[in-house]
């Protein structure tokens, strides 16, 4: 049921922009045990509806080589990774910040043009969730 309403949340995001924004970092925090990340950071985004209710979603957000976040300006793609059963998003933003330093420079894709996000879509067993209030 949880995870219903997380992807019909997200879907939403997609289908109806208009309808919901989101805000980078200025979610509450959300007491959770996933690892930390070299090249990545966890950061929370609130998600506002038409209604002003409002959830925060966790997500693994890539850095660039400086170890800062990509500017908008310097986003040419973006990769967004939905992780499987095991809501593991650590390892797949890991092995994805793996095969992006090991393409050829001539991919022309590299750490500081591309943004990888991967959020975290836990069940009622992963950790606490307080969904749109």
């Amino acid at each position: 049921m949880l995870y219903s309403f997380q992807a019909l949340c997200l879907s939403l995001l997609f289908l109806f922009p208009q309808l919901i924004q989101a805000q980078q970092f200025a979610g509450a925090y959300i007491n959770n045990s996933l690892p930390t990340l070299p090249g990545a950071n966890l950061t929370f985004f609130n998600v506002k509806d038409a209604k002003k209710n409002s959830a925060t979603f966790l997500n693994y957000l890539s850095f660039n080589n400086s170890g800062k976040y990509l500017p908008g300006s310097a986003i040419k793609r973006m990769i967004i990774i939905i992780h499987g059963l095991d809501r593991d998003p650590a390892t797949y933003m890991s092995n994805t910040l793996s095969v992006i330093s090991q393409l050829p420079a001539s991919a022309g894709v590299t750490i500081d043009n591309t943004q990888v996000l991967a959020p975290y879509f836990p069940n009622g067993e992963s950790m606490v969730y307080t969904p749109f209030t």
